[in-house]
C-alpha cells in the first residue's frame, strides 16, 4: 500500500544483486548438488520484489534473467537426480 502511494522504497536483500546472483549461478552450475540460496523462500521473495518494486532495483531485467537461470539449473539438476533414482529403482526392483 505504501509502495503504491510512493511513500516508501523497498530495499532488496543483500543476495539480490547482480554480482551475488551471478556468482550464485556460476556456483550452482558447477556444483553436483543443490547449494544453499541464503533464504528458504529465495524465489518467492525475488519474484515479489521484482513484480512489486522493479523501480527500486538496479537493472531488474538482468536480475530476473539471472534468477530464472538459477531456477532452471536447479530444476534440471533435480530432474536428472529423479530420473537416475527412478531408473535405479526400475533396474533393481524385485518381483514379489
Amino acid at each position: 500500500m505504501l509502495k503504491k502511494q510512493q511513500k516508501c522504497k523497498i530495499t532488496p536483500p543483500f543476495w539480490m544483486t547482480l554480482d551475488h546472483l551471478d556468482q550464485l549461478y556460476k556456483n550452482q552450475s558447477a556444483a553436483n548438488d543443490l547449494i544453499n540460496l541464503n533464504n528458504p523462500q529465495f524465489f518467492e521473495v525475488s519474484y515479489i520484489i521484482l513484480n512489486k518494486s522493479p523501480d527500486d532495483l538496479d537493472n531488474p531485467t538482468k536480475l530476473r534473467n539471472l534468477i530464472d537461470r538459477i531456477k532452471d539449473v536447479r530444476q534440471m539438476m533435480i530432474l536428472k537426480k529423479l530420473r537416475n533414482n527412478v531408473g535405479f529403482f526400475i533396474n533393481h526392483a524385485t518381483t514379489y
